[in-house]
């Protein structure tokens, strides 16, 4: 099944060159904890993509920012202001080795 059609645009000619992956934990694990960042990443353009995963961490993100400034002003807002997150890590990209948006046939 087919979810979507896209249009894969480089992200540095449309201002948002800075890259990152963030690993997060959540303090609680309910429903609503969840639901509650989910509709937080939803509002957010840098999030490019949010998954809830299994293993030491709960949360993996991927963003593609402006600069510093728009990571600063993320972490604040989704991050620091969030009593559930228990704490984050930053990984900024420094070279995109491969990156593939779709699955072949």
């Amino acid at each position: 099944m087919i979810v979507k059609t896209v249009a894969v645009v480089d992200p540095a000619l449309v201002g948002r060159p800075l890259k990152a992956v963030i690993n997060l934990e959540f303090h609680r694990h309910g429903n609503q904890y969840r639901q509650d960042f989910i509709t937080k990443t939803r509002q957010l353009a840098a999030v490019r993509q949010c998954y809830i995963v299994t293993g030491e961490v709960t949360g993996v993100l991927i963003l593609h920012m402006q600069d510093m400034a728009e990571y600063t002003a993320l972490c604040e807002t989704l991050f620091d202001a969030d009593e559930n997150i228990v704490w984050y890590r930053t990984y900024i990209v420094t070279e995109t080795l491969k990156d593939e948006a779709v699955i072949g046939v």
